[in-house]
């Protein structure tokens, strides 16, 4: 594909991987890498994990877990290890199949839930020490949050009502938190 029929996605997984490659080769055996994926969605102030099973996405939703040093982890979310940018976009794919997506009069395909496909770089050096000085490896994380955000429609001009006014007036409401952040 030409560089602008490609998505923000699948340039940044080419990135990743070329550097990966590339640190690997610079550094001989003292490091290696591995590269995983997480991908939910916010759906109606919950939030889902969307590589389960299609059938089973919004059966249980994941909690959200504040950890020492800031960082946040969805307990329960499913990750899997990347080994190329194909795989990894098949990973993608299969779960971007699963999100929330409705028609309204605006739109026939509206997705109706903010994505995060979330990647963990995970780089671990081996440390040298003396024969008496035994060290473990130590590991480096960078993680990667690709979001897509549902759009925001005019409840009145979507046309929507019941359980789609509820979805409009969620993403219209979380829309508005994110802008306060």
């Amino acid at each position: 594909k030409k560089t602008s029929d490609r998505g923000i996605t699948q340039r940044a997984l080419e990135k990743i991987f070329e550097r990966v490659d590339c640190s690997t080769a610079a550094q001989s055996n003292d490091a290696s890498f591995k590269i995983k994926a997480s991908f939910v969605e916010v759906y109606n102030d919950q939030v889902f994990d969307l590589l389960k099973d299609g059938k089973d996405v919004h059966k249980e939703k994941l909690e959200l877990r504040g950890e020492i040093g800031g960082r946040i982890e969805l307990v329960g979310a499913k990750w899997e290890d990347l080994e190329s940018v194909e795989s990894s976009l098949k990973v993608f794919k299969r779960g971007n199949k699963n999100r929330s997506t409705g028609s309204t009069l605006l739109n026939h395909s509206s997705s109706r839930s903010h994505s995060i496909f979330i990647v963990d770089v995970v780089k671990t050096t081996k440390c040298s020490g003396s024969q008496d000085e035994a060290k473990a490896p130590k590991s480096v994380t960078g993680r990667l949050f690709l979001v897509d955000l549902a759009g925001s429609e005019r409840v009145k001009s979507s046309g929507v009502c019941g359980k789609a006014f509820k979805e409009a007036s969620n993403i219209n409401a979380s829309l508005s938190c994110f802008g306060d952040v």
